[in-house]
C-alpha cells in the first residue's frame, strides 16, 4: 500500500497538518506517531509530507536495531549526510565543519574527531546541530523526521531531548514516530517520551487499529472493487485491524487466507504464513538476497549486499529487481536497500537456521571491519558467534563513543568488553590493557554518565581484580572520590584514600604517592576534617606541580576557610587569593582538577556573596560544557551550585531557561538539581509541575546532598499545600541522611529551621481553628514524635553553633531562632536578624519579612507592620511567586492593612490580557507619563522593580514601546476609569 491509498485516519492527519501550518507561520512543534508495528504510522507522515512538499524542506533518519549495541547519533548521521546532498545543507555543514574542526565526525567531514578532553562534549555537539536546524528553518520551514524511535541509541535520545527543549521559537517540526510493543517497563525510549510530554510544544497520537467500515474502504481501494461485508469483517477480525496485516491477508486467495485456526492475537498464527507467502515464489538467488538484508541490521548498500551474498553485478541485479517489483525491499532516500515493513525482516530473520544466520553476519562483519562504526561491527560479530572478535570490536566501539562524548554508549561498550572477557584471545587481553585497567576505565565512563552505583561497582571490580600494588592504588583512587557522602551517601573515601597511598608507597612511584596523597586531602575536607585537610594539601602543593599543585593548593585554602568564624577572614600568611586559585585552575591542563577547583570555590562564595557565587558557578558549568565533563560529577556539581545560586538569589527565569534549554540526564546525581528546579515551581504557584519534578528527584536521589535538597523541596510543598504537618514528617524523615558539614553549608540547620516553622504554623492553624491554644494526645496535627525530634535536634544545632561558631552557620541559625520564637511569642529583634540576614536572597528574605510583619503587628507597630508587607508583596511580584503573594495578601486581609489596597484584583479586560493587578496599576500611571522613579514613589516599590512590570507589560501587549502600550490600554479599557 502507498501513501496515496491512505484512508481513514482523518483526525490524525488534521492534527499532523495543523501542526505543520503553525511550524510554517513560525511556531516550533515536536509531533509523536505512536503504535503497534503496520497500524500505519509511516504512511501517515509520509502522506501529510508529501501533501505539503513544495514548502517543507524534509530531512529523514531512521534508528537502526544496532542502536541497541550502542551505535551513537545513528538517525542524526543518516539526516546530515541527506542535507549534505543540498546546496543550503552542504553549505552549512561546511561553515560550521569550519568553525569547528572535527565537532561533526559523524558526517565524515574529513577531519578526526575532536577529543573529550579538548572540546568535543555532547552540549557543543547539540548546541551546533540546533543551530543547524535553525539556519536551515530561516531558509524554508524544516521538518525532522526520525522513525523507529524505539530502536534510538543513547545519544540520540538525549539529542532528542535537548532540541525538544530547544523549540522555542522558528519554522521548525520534530515528528517521531515509535512501536508501542517495544517500549516495556524500564525501557529507556519509554522514559524519555514521558519527559518529552510534559514540554509544551510536544503532542503525541496512539494510531489505533480499524474498524470494519474503514477497513472496508481501504481494501476496496487496494482490490479495485467493493468486498463483500463478512469478507471485510473477517479480515479486520484476522488482522486485528491492522492495515499492513490485512493487506496480507488480501494478498492470497480467499480459500487459502481463511483457510485453518481462526483468532484475534496480535499476529495470530496463520499470519506468519502470511508474511511467508511471498518468500514461496522467490528464486534461489533473490531469496538469498533478501535473507542477507534481513540481517544488516540497517539501510543497506547495493554494493555491501552484492559482496555479502557473492553474486556478480548481473545475477545481483536481476535478484534484486524481483525484490523490488514484489515490493519486499524499497530504496530510500539514500539510495540504500531497506524493508517495506520491519515485520518482514523479523520473520525472514527468525525463520533462518542459526548456522545461516551465522554464516550472514560473519560476512558481513568480515567485510565492514574496518569500514564502518565498530559499533555495528559488533553486532555482527555477536551474530556470528565470534566471541573474540566482538571483544575486540567491543573495544573499538567504546574508543570510539568515548571520541565523540557519547558517554552512555562508551560506559555500554566497556560492559561488553568485561562481559566477553572469558572469550577474549590472550593477546587482544593484553592489548587492552588487563581487566582491572578495562574495569577502571568502565569505572570511569559511567561516573562522567552520572551512573554512580555502576561506577562504584565497576571500580570495586578493578580493585578485586587488580594484580599488583600500582593496580590497586589506581584502582583506589577511582573509587575515593566516589564514596563520598556528597556523591553516593558513602563515608569511605578517606578509609580507601589512605589504602591508595599505602600501595603507592609500596610501589615507589613519586607521581603516584602524590595524587594518592591530594586525593586523601581532599577526603578530608569533603569529611568535613579540616585540619587534617589543610595540613595534608599544603605539603602535597610544596611538594607537587601542575594540576595536582593547583587542587592541593585550592584544598588548603578552602580547608582553612572553612575553620574561620568570620567571612572576613580571607587568606592564612602564604596562601594564594581566591581569584589567583582561579587563574590557576583554567590554565592547569588537567580538566577535571579545573572543574573540582572551580565548583568548590562557587560552593564557598554562595554563602557570602551570592552574586560572585553566580558568576563562578556560570564560569564552572560553561567549563564542564565546553570540555566533556558535563555530565559527569564535577559537571553536575557545577550545575547544582548555579542552581542553587539562582534560586536564592532570585534568578528563576534563568533556572527554568536551562531547564529547558539543557536538560539534566536522570541519574545518581541530578536529584538535588532537579529538586531545587522543583522549588522554583513551587514557588511559582506551579504545583502540578513541582510535584511531577519532585517524584522525580525522589526516585534518583542517592547521595546525602540530594536526600537533603529534595527534603527542601518537600517542605515546601507541603506547605504550599496548606499541610505543616506533612511537612515536619518529612523533614524528619531524612534528618539521617542529611550530609555532614561541607565547610560552605549547613544543610542540617537550614532544613530544621525550615522545619519548625512549619511547626509553628501547623499549632497555629490549630489556634485559629480551635480559638485557643490547645495541648493534648496531638501535637496540634503533627506527630508528637516527630516534634519531639525535630525540636532535639534544634537544640543540638544551636549549642553545635554555640560550641563551634562558623561563618556558614550564622544565617540558617538566625532563621532557627526566630522560627522557635513562633512556638511561644514572635519576636521582631530576631525576625528582624533573619530578614537582615538575607539580603541577597529575596525570596528568603520576603518570608522573612511576613514574620516579621506578623511580630510587629502583636507588638503593636501596624505601621511597621504594612512597611515590611509592601516589600514582601513588592518581591513577590517582582518574582512571579505566587504562593509568596498569596501568604502577603492572607495577613494583609486578616490584619486589614492598606497594602491590599495597591494590589486589587485586575478587571476582566486585564485578566484577558494576562495583566496581574500590579501591572494595570503600573500601566495606568504609565499611561499618564510617569517615569519609573515616579511609579515606583506611588505604590512604594523600586524604579528598578517598576522597569521588570513594564517590560512584562510591553510583552503581554506586545506593544513596541510605552506609548503604543498605552494605546492598547485605552482601546481595550484596561485603564480603570476609562
Amino acid at each position: 500500500m502507498t501513501p496515496e491509498t491512505l484512508v481513514g485516519r482523518s483526525r490524525e492527519r488534521s492534527w499532523l497538518d495543523a501542526a505543520l501550518t503553525r511550524t510554517v507561520a513560525g511556531s516550533p512543534t515536536v509531533r509523536i506517531v505512536a503504535g503497534e508495528a503496520g497500524i500505519g504510522k509511516t504512511r501517515l507522515v509520509r502522506s501529510v509530507l508529501e501533501a505539503r512538499a513544495n514548502e517543507l524542506l524534509v530531512l529523514a533518519g531512521g534508528c537502526v536495531e544496532a542502536g541497541q549495541h550502542g551505535l551513537p547519533y545513528a538517525p542524526v548521521t543518516s539526516l546530515l549526510r541527506t542535507l549534505g546532498r543540498t546546496e543550503l545543507g552542504a553549505t552549512l555543514l561546511a561553515e560550521l565543519n569550519q568553525r569547528s574542526p572535527g565537532l561533526l565526525p559523524l558526517v565524515d567531514s574529513g577531519s578526526g574527531a575532536v577529543d573529550t578532553t579538548t572540546g568535543l562534549d555532547q552540549v557543543r555537539l547539540f548546541d551546533a546541530l540546533t543551530r543547524l536546524l535553525d539556519e536551515l528553518s530561516r531558509s524554508r520551514p524544516t521538518v525532522l523526521v526520525v522513525e523507529d524511535l524505539h530502536w534510538a541509541d543513547r545519544s540520540t535520545l538525549s539529542f532528542l531531548s535537548f532540541l525538544c527543549r530547544n523549540l522555542v521559537a522558528g519554522r521548525f517540526a520534530l515528528i517521531l514516530t515509535v512501536r508501542t510493543e517495544e517500549l516495556r517497563f524500564g525501557h529507556p525510549v519509554r522514559q524519555a517520551l514521558v519527559e518529552m510530554a510534559n514540554l509544551p510544544d510536544v503532542d503525541r497520537v496512539d494510531l489505533e487499529p480499524f474498524d470494519a467500515a474503514v477497513m472496508g474502504e481501504l481494501l476496496g481501494r487496494i482490490s479495485g472493487a467493493a468486498l463483500p461485508l463478512s469478507t471485510v469483517r473477517e479480515i479486520t477480525d484476522r488482522s486485528g485491524g491492522n492495515p499492513f496485516l490485512a493487506e496480507q491477508l488480501l494478498a492470497v486467495s480467499a480459500e487459502e487466507a481463511f483457510a485453518g485456526r481462526r483468532g484475534r492475537s496480535r499476529l495470530p498464527a496463520p499470519l506468519d504464513d502470511l508474511l511467508r507467502r511471498p518468500l514461496h515464489s522467490l528464486s534461489a538467488e533473490a531469496l538469498r538476497l533478501v535473507q542477507a538484508a534481513a540481517l544488516a541490521g540497517r539501510p543497506v548498500e547495493h554494493e555491501l549486499l552484492m559482496q555479502v551474498v557473492g553474486f556478480d553485478e548481473g545475477t545481483g541485479l536481476t535478484a534484486t529487481r524481483e525484490l523490488l517489483e514484489l515490493r519486499l525491499l524499497e530504496v530510500n532516500d539514500d539510495s540504500r536497500y531497506t524493508f517495506r515493513h520491519a515485520l518482514l525482516a523479523d520473520k525472514i530473520a527468525a525463520d533462518l537456521l542459526a548456522v545461516e544466520r551465522q554464516q550472514i553476519h560473519r560476512r558481513y562483519a568480515e567485510l565492514l571491519t574496518g569500514h564502518t562504526a565498530p559499533a555495528v561491527v559488533t553486532r555482527h560479530r555477536l551474530g556470528a558467534g565470534d566471541l573474540a572478535g566482538a571483544f575486540r570490536a567491543s573495544h573499538e566501539a567504546a574508543l570510539d563513543a568515548h571520541d565523540k562524548a557519547a558517554r552512555g554508549d562508551e560506559l555500554a561498550h566497556w560492559e561488553r568488553v568485561l562481559e566477553l572477557w572469558p572469550h577474549a584471545d590472550p593477546e587482544d587481553r593484553q592489548a587492552v590493557g588487563g581487566l582491572s585497567r578495562v574495569a577502571r576505565q568502565a569505572a570511569t565512563a559511567a561516573a562522567e554518565a552520572g551512573a554512580i552505583t555502576s561506577a562504584i561497582d565497576l571500580a570495586r571490580r578493578a580493585l578485586a581484580t587488580a594484580e599488583t600494588a600500582d593496580e590497586r592504588a589506581r584502582a583506589r583512587l577511582v573509587l575515593a572520590p566516589l564514596l563520598t557522602p556528597l556523591v553516593s551517601g558513602s563515608f569511605d573515601e578517606v578509609e580507601v584514600a589512605l589504602a591508595a597511598v599505602g600501595d603507592a608507597e609500596e610501589v615507589g612511584d613519586p607521581e603516584l604517592l602524590t595524587e594518592a596523597r591530594f586525593v586523601l586531602a581532599r577526603g578530608y575536607y569533603q569529611a568535613g576534617r579540616f585540619a587534617r585537610a589543610e595540613e595534608l594539601a599544603a605539603e602535597v602543593a610544596e611538594q607537587a606541580t601542575g594540576a595536582i599543585a593547583v587542587g592541593a593548593a585550592t584544598t588548603a585554602w578552602l580547608a582553612h576557610q572553612s575553620q574561620l568564624t568570620r567571612p572576613q577572614e580571607r587568606n592564612a600568611p602564604g596562601q594564594l587569593k581566591e581569584q589567583e586559585l582561579v587563574d590557576a585552575a583554567l590554565g592547569c591542563g588537567d580538566a577535571e582538577t579545573s572543574l573540582w577547583v572551580l565548583t568548590h570555590l562557587a560552593d564557598w562564595w554562595w554563602p557570602i556573596d551570592l552574586l560572585q557565587a553566580e558568576e563562578r558557578g556560570a564560569l564552572a558549568y560553561e567549563y564542564a560544557t565546553s570540555h566533556g565533563l558535563r555530565s559527569s560529577i564535577r559537571g553536575i556539581w557545577a550545575r547544582e551550585t548555579l542552581t542553587l545560586c539562582r534560586l536564592l538569589n532570585g534568578n528563576w527565569d534563568a533556572v527554568e531557561h536551562l531547564s529547558r534549554t539543557d536538560p539534566l540526564p536522570h541519574n545518581d546525581l541530578t536529584a538535588a538539581t532537579i529538586a531545587l528546579e522543583a522549588q522554583v515551581e513551587i514557588h511559582r504557584g506551579r504545583l502540578e509541575h513541582g510535584r511531577r519534578k519532585l517524584g522525580l528527584a525522589r526516585t534518583l536521589s542517592g547521595d546525602a546532598l540530594g536526600h537533603g535538597y529534595v527534603a527542601m523541596a518537600e517542605l515546601s510543598l507541603h506547605l504550599a499545600e496548606g499541610d505543616p504537618a506533612a511537612a515536619v514528617a518529612a523533614c524528619v524523615a531524612r534528618l539521617d541522611r542529611l550530609p555532614p558539614d561541607t565547610g560552605y553549608d549547613d544543610i542540617e540547620a537550614s532544613l530544621v529551621a525550615r522545619a519548625v516553622g512549619a511547626l509553628a504554623e501547623a499549632r497555629e492553624h490549630e489556634a485559629r481553628e480551635h480559638g485557643a491554644r490547645e495541648h493534648g494526645a496531638q501535637e496540634h496535627g503533627v506527630d508528637p514524635h516527630h516534634a519531639a525530634e525535630l525540636l532535639r535536634v534544634a537544640d543540638r544545632i544551636q549549642q553545635r553553633a554555640a560550641d563551634r561558631p562558623r561563618r556558614h552557620t550564622s544565617s540558617p541559625l538566625t532563621l532557627l531562632l526566630a522560627q522557635r520564637s513562633r512556638l511561644d511569642e514572635p519576636s521582631v529583634e530576631l525576625w528582624q536578624a533573619a530578614v537582615d540576614h538575607r539580603a541577597q536572597r529575596p525570596h528568603d528574605q520576603a518570608a522573612c519579612r511576613i514574620h516579621l510583619a506578623e511580630a510587629m503587628l502583636a507588638a503593636g507597630d501596624t505601621a511597621g507592620a504594612v512597611t515590611q508587607a509592601r516589600l514582601a508583596l513588592d518581591t513577590a511580584d517582582r518574582l512571579g511567586a505566587a504562593a509568596l503573594k498569596e501568604r502577603v495578601l492572607r495577613l494583609a486581609d486578616s490584619a486589614r492593612l492598606p497594602v491590599v489596597e495597591a494590589t486589587q484584583d485586575p478587571d476582566p479586560a486585564a485578566l484577558r490580557w494576562g495583566l496581574t493587578g500590579r501591572e494595570v496599576e503600573v500601566l495606568a500611571l504609565l499611561a499618564e507619563g510617569a517615569t519609573n522613579r515616579a511609579i515606583g514613589d506611588k505604590l512604594f516599590i523600586s524604579a528598578k522593580t517598576v522597569s521588570v512590570h513594564v517590560s512584562k507589560i510591553l510583552a503581554k501587549l506586545d506593544a513596541a514601546n510605552r506609548g503604543e502600550a498605552a494605546a492598547i490600554a485605552r482601546r481595550n479599557g484596561l485603564l480603570r476609569g476609562d
